[in-house]
């Protein structure tokens, strides 16, 4: 609310509390006056366009001649019950097939020390194939066919019908903050629902990781007595697949022929598989771990393991790290990994786990439950106290003007389909003519024309029909 030589007035209640102030005004040196409690008036001068966070522990008022906008106070408090910090490392692009070649205990040192104390899951699905259709899925539990966010080009918002991870937590108590940068995950596509606190820088290369780090780490001094649900976006892994330039402490321990193109592709997306992208990849990743390695120092020694929930996924893998003549869809991009520390006990979950149950693990790690969470298409794996565990995970690619390709991927072997005609402008597509394709577990093709594998195929091609609903042509 804008405020005009009126006062504003934080009441008793409300404190300890931080509040935010941004003037609205082109005069250069505003005055701000605070009073707080019987103490006298305090003069501040603030400048133009910026946000001030103010330390209020009384009563006050404040109030200006020039127009101001105060954001809601945060309180400073910790609610019984609540975990301190619930932090979600989210990076972009992050093939857990790449682990198989370069050990993560090798490559990320500091992240496999950190989460081999805690949960990790072996058998983690994405279920699309880049981020504007696969990060919605974790925050509202939805599959991409049911939140529609499916073609980049339209801006189409997350539904105001799917209640957010954001604002489940919110209510819950917690200050929900998101920090980084991912064109993907931005405020107008209705990620702000729920959020106190976005941070978005609006280029990855102005944004890497260290800065991701650093700000993560002021915003937890700044507000950290108060209970955080945090969501890191990290970009890095994603600019590897687009061939700019990388920073100083990664192109010194490449060889220059990294430089030359030697796959095909062009988007990130469709990238064949490239020994050279992988190379730069591999000390990215480094690089990555490097940085989140003074995270977590930082939070092992600010809290108690029982008081946080550390969380690290990713939305899919890159194309250039997917061996040429894969499906689409492969395990090799979509099994990504997903680790949690803290509140957790230290065991490997091998049940099948997706994007869409994020909602309801990182629910009941926290310890509460949410009718709203019961309505969306993620269930609760038996590791974490479920019912039932899934027999399968699924993926699917539906964009206009590709191919539609799926991935169903079961515990002994997995089923693949690639459509004969393109996806329409309105994402609407048939399945007469596709091609099938069924792998045993290790990789291997089997026939899938087969009469052993009948049964199998019309099951697969079942879910296929289900899970496209109103966007199937017949």
């Amino acid at each position: 609310m804008e405020y005009r030589g009126t006062l504003y007035h934080v009441p008793e209640q409300q404190v300890p509390c931080i509040l935010p102030v941004i003037v609205n005004d082109e005069t250069e040196n505003n005055q701000l006056y605070i009073t707080m409690g019987i103490s006298s008036e305090i003069t501040h001068f603030v400048n133009r366009k910026m946000y001030y966070y103010f330390r209020i522990t009384e009563a006050a008022e404040i109030h200006s001649d020039q127009a101001m906008v105060f954001g809601k106070p945060i309180k400073l408090e910790h609610k019984e019950g609540n975990k301190k910090l619930i932090l979600t490392i989210f990076i972009d692009s992050l093939n857990w097939s790449f682990f198989e070649q370069y050990p993560i205990e090798e490559v990320m040192p500091e992240t496999w020390g950190l989460f081999e104390q805690g949960t990790i899951c072996e058998q983690a699905y994405a279920g699309s194939e880049f981020t504007y259709p696969s990060v919605p899925s974790f925050w509202t539990g939805m599959r991409a066919t049911h939140h529609h966010m499916l073609d980049v080009s339209s801006n189409y918002d997350i539904p105001e019908e799917f209640p957010l991870i954001s604002e489940i937590f919110h209510d819950q108590g917690y200050m929900v903050s998101v920090l980084g940068c991912n064109d993907s995950v931005v405020p107008s596509y209705g990620y702000i629902r729920g959020v106190d606190r976005f941070v978005f820088g609006n280029s990855p290369q102005l944004y890497h990781v260290d800065g991701v780090v650093t700000e993560t780490i002021d915003h937890l001094e700044a507000f950290g007595e108060r209970d955080q649900f945090l969501w890191m976006n990290l970009m890095d892994l994603h600019e590897v697949a687009g061939y700019w330039k990388p920073g100083i402490a990664i192109e010194c321990k490449c060889p220059p022929e990294v430089n030359e193109t030697d796959n095909q592709g062009g988007s990130s997306l469709y990238q064949t598989f490239s020994p050279h992208r992988r190379t730069v990849y591999l000390e990215t990743l480094r690089r990555v771990d490097l940085y989140l390695g003074m995270l977590y120092r930082y939070i092992l020694k600010r809290y108690q393991k029982e008081e946080v929930i550390i969380c690290l996924l990713s939305d899919h893998g890159n194309g250039f790290n997917v061996q040429n003549g894969e499906p689409f869809l492969s395990v090799q991009r979509e099994n990504v990994p997903l680790m949690f520390y803290g509140a957790v006990e230290q065991a490997v979950c091998k049940e099948k786990v997706e994007s869409i149950d994020y909602g309801q693990i990182m629910a009941k790690l926290a310890g509460f439950q949410d009718e709203r969470l019961a309505g969306n298409d993620g269930s609760l794996p038996v590791f974490f106290g479920g019912e039932t565990e899934k027999e399968y995970a699924y993926a699917q690619s539906l964009h206009p003007a590709r191919f539609f390709e799926n991935g169903i991927y079961f515990s002994d072997k997995n089923f693949y389909f690639k459509s004969r005609e393109i996806v329409t402008n309105e994402c609407r597509i048939r399945l007469q003519g596709g091609k099938v394709r069924i792998c045993d577990a290790s990789g291997n093709e089997l026939d899938a024309e087969s009469s052993e594998l009948s049964e199998f195929r019309e099951r697969c091609m079942e879910i296929t029909r289900e899970m496209l609903g109103d966007y199937l042509m017949e």
